[in-house]
């Protein structure tokens, strides 16, 4: 597998990344309530 260090493409900075943020949130939530034993 080749991972590229760089493209032509120029880079689009995203102010607020929902999605992954949203993962995360999801991630602790069910850490949480599994945690506890719910």
């Amino acid at each position: 597998m080749f991972i590229p260090l760089y493209d032509t493409n120029r880079l689009r900075h995203i102010r607020l990344q929902y999605v992954t943020i949203g993962l995360i949130v999801v991630n602790a939530l069910v850490y949480l309530a599994t945690a506890r034993g719910g």
